[in-house]
């Protein structure tokens, strides 16, 4: 069977700039691929993330539309944010169930074909933290980045009987200097699959593995 490719672009929004979002989905429709009443579904073998930011706002990336957890590194952080606030996670999901809390989501779950995490950490000190003698602020930061892929999770691929979900939820990511507006996120999407004619069996299986949850 041909390997072919549903992309999409999804626009997510961090509301009022708290940098937190619990769990929020947008949808990949395969409604032209899929229909269990006519024992058709898809064999997914790949999904790709690109996170992208459309403003560029504080990070200067307005020419190349690049998402950086790092733009609110100068020392305009809002008051109240310590060490903390700046330990940053972004968690995005391809599943076929919408999970209430993505916070409980692993690679265990059922009905998950991919995870990508980015997490970082940025210490800022200003220059009323800075120990005496030291001119101004000064600052660290770590960036770490975790996929486990189709392949890592299933092998040659996972039955999809439904759209795809795409999931994200967020702690405390904040862009540019203003903390109390709304920050736009768009994410990429690419999925490799192949279609497959399904069972009764394959049907019933799919329904009560989600029923479990």
């Amino acid at each position: 069977m041909a390997m072919k490719t549903v992309s999409d672009r999804l626009s997510f929004t961090l509301p009022n700039g708290s940098g937190d979002v619990g769990t929020i989905y947008g949808r990949m429709d395969f409604s032209d691929f899929i229909d269990p009443t006519a024992n058709r579904g898809v064999i997914v073998h790949d999904v790709q993330f690109q996170l992208r930011n459309p403003n560029g706002t504080k990070s200067g990336l307005t020419e190349t539309g690049m998402f950086s957890l790092f733009e609110n590194m100068p020392g305009s952080i809002g008051a109240g944010w310590d060490d903390e606030d700046r330990n940053i996670g972004l968690k995005l999901c391809a599943l076929n169930t919408a999970y209430q809390d993505l916070a409980e989501v692993g690679i265990s779950t059922d009905g998950i074909y991919c995870i990508q995490e980015h997490n970082a950490f940025q210490s800022y000190h200003s220059l009323a933290d800075a120990p005496t003698g030291v001119a101004g602020g000064y600052s660290s930061l770590a960036y770490d980045k975790r996929d486990w892929t189709v392949a890592d999770l299933h092998g040659d691929g996972a039955l999809l009987l439904s759209d795809l979900l795409i999931g994200i939820a967020c702690d405390n990511v904040q862009l540019g200097d203003a903390l109390a507006v709304d920050i736009d996120i768009e994410v990429d999407v690419v999925v490799h699959f192949t279609e497959k004619k399904v069972s009764n069996k394959d049907i019933t299986a799919m329904i009560t593995a989600n029923l479990d949850v």
